[in-house]
């Protein structure tokens, strides 16, 4: 069927000897939904970041280099292009998600939850390189959970960078007024951006711009709050859900992740500190 034909090409992108963008393409298959609905793929990052190494003639990873990372003082790289950094920390998730089978050498005990870098399937490839060829433009870049807030800051707040400041308010206001469904919570979406409203402990909500982040074995998003000129960046080497450590939730809320949990406590804390009031 078509979701074993999907497993099978994905199986023959991260294990090739070698490796090209282009061949992300070939795993688009959702078919194509009614003009005016909404329907989440990273193909259209793909294309995005084929579209800029075409117009540009360079690499993506040198774009970002050059017009983001260099500009911004902000230390990231992109996979599968960069070297693995030995510090990297190792991602944690259901190992036979993710190639882990007897067939393959590993063992029954080791099937479930576990470091995906010692899945033997991957045999001398580093998972983490691997996993980077799915991922490249929509969610390749690897950095520091500091380099990603300050990443946040300086692209959404009015106080940001002033080299991103063509693009921030075209970034706001593409949000469309329709509540979707994006990373199992109610988001409304825009240009590669979402907003969502957090309910805090004490009734007051906060609205918030970012993007959830992804990749094998990790967890990751980002959060900017306009009303408190915060930009909180969360990662971790797991794939935290509601569904494996619960949530903070509320009954009816039961879709709000660890991460939204986690981003609430800094909301309030902040809130709190400062008596309500915006920080200066």
């Amino acid at each position: 069927g078509t979701e074993t034909e999907n497993k099978r090409a994905k199986g023959m992108v991260l294990l090739a000897p070698t490796w090209e963008p282009a061949n992300m393409l070939k795993l688009i298959d959702k078919k194509p939904v009614p003009s005016g609905s909404f329907q989440y793929t990273s193909g259209s990052s793909v294309l995005l970041g084929l579209i800029a190494e075409e117009s540009a003639g360079l690499p993506l990873h040198e774009l970002y280099e050059e017009h983001l990372f260099g500009p911004l003082d902000i230390q990231a790289g992109l996979r599968p292009v960069i070297n693995i950094p030995p510090t990297m920390a190792k991602p944690y998730a259901d190992r036979s998600r993710y190639g882990a089978n007897p067939m393959f050498g590993d063992s029954l005990d080791s099937l479930g939850f576990g470091d995906l870098t010692t899945i033997k399937m991957y045999g001398d490839k580093d998972f983490r390189s691997a996993d980077g060829r799915l991922q490249w433009s929509t969610s390749g870049i690897v950095t520091t959970a500091e380099n990603m807030a300050y990443w946040g800051y300086s692209l959404l707040s009015p106080n940001g960078s002033d080299i991103l400041s063509d693009i921030r308010d075209d970034l706001k206001t593409s949000i469309v007024d329709e509540t979707i469904e994006l990373a199992a919570g109610p988001q409304k979406y825009g240009y590669h951006i979402a907003t969502r409203t957090h309910l805090l402990e004490n009734g007051e909500t906060i609205l918030t711009f970012g993007h959830p982040g992804g990749g094998g074995g990790y967890s990751s998003a980002l959060f900017y709050a306009p009303s408190l000129d915060l930009s909180v960046s969360l990662l971790a080497n797991s794939e935290l859900t509601f569904d494996n450590i619960g949530t903070c939730g509320e009954r009816g809320q039961h879709w709000i992740n660890p991460l939204d949990c986690i981003a609430r406590d800094f909301f309030r804390t902040i809130m709190d500190h400062n008596d309500g009031a915006s920080p200066q």
